[in-house]
């Protein structure tokens, strides 16, 4: 299997940039998007174990890949397996997705974790995203406001 860094401290190092993507030929991005096409008709039809597998073999070809290390993350929360969806949010992440969703995502499994300190730092993060609605924004400010109140101690 190839070797992907750790990201368990991703969250400290909210600053981190986007890793270069390596240059494929076009047989390899071939495949790459077969997968990813496939990856989406099961989990469509939340038909997560096919899914898996077929992300499995994405990730050994494409590392990297920051959607299919996202779509991990939201087969493992349906599946409820928060730890290992928030493993893969933060690959994500860490690969240079930066997207609000994916941060409200790893928030999400980071607090079903009872990591509230993480969790703020995702939501916070999420808040800097650009193009954030309005309505959106006011909720997690609401809700940021709420673990400040419960958890004085969180930044």
């Amino acid at each position: 299997m190839a070797h992907t860094p750790d990201a368990s401290n991703i969250a400290d190092e909210l600053t981190l940039q986007p890793q270069q993507n390596r240059q494929r030929d076009p047989d390899q991005e071939s495949i790459i998007r077969a997968y990813e096409k496939q990856v989406w008709r099961h989990f469509q039809k939340w038909r997560f174990e096919d899914a898996r597998e077929l992300l499995e073999r994405l990730l050994i070809l494409a590392p990297e890949h920051t959607w299919g290390h996202y779509i991990f993350g939201e087969i493992a929360m349906a599946e409820q397996h928060p730890r290992e969806a928030l493993e893969h949010y933060r690959r994500a992440m860490m690969f240079g997705r930066r997207d609000a969703e994916t941060l409200l995502r790893a928030s999400e499994a980071a607090m079903k974790l009872r990591k509230v300190k993480e969790s703020a730092k995702w939501m916070a993060a999420a808040l800097n995203t650009p193009g954030l609605h309005p309505a959106r924004r006011a909720q997690i400010e609401a809700f940021l406001q709420k673990i400040m109140v419960k958890n004085p101690a969180t930044p």
